[in-house]
């Protein structure tokens, strides 16, 4: 079985127009290269360059940032 991890991106906007928490994909990744599909997103994260984080108004601190897995047959 192969494992796909998606790389997702959560921020917060404080404005009151939109929807405040709003998610964006980074990337997906899976094995090959001599890297498990973790090893990739492991390279991609320590590659990004640092981030400012910030306090919402609903009381979290923004960028959070989630993994989802899945697993090919």
């Amino acid at each position: 079985m192969s494992e796909i991890i998606r790389l997702i991106k959560i921020n917060h906007d404080n404005l009151e127009n939109r929807e405040a928490v709003y998610k964006t994909s980074l990337g997906t990744f899976i094995e090959g290269d001599g890297l498990t599909a973790h090893g990739k997103v492991d390279k991609f994260i320590r590659d990004m360059p640092p981030e400012k984080r910030y306090l919402g108004w609903d009381g979290s601190v923004y960028p959070q940032y989630k993994l989802e897995r899945e697993y090919l047959k």
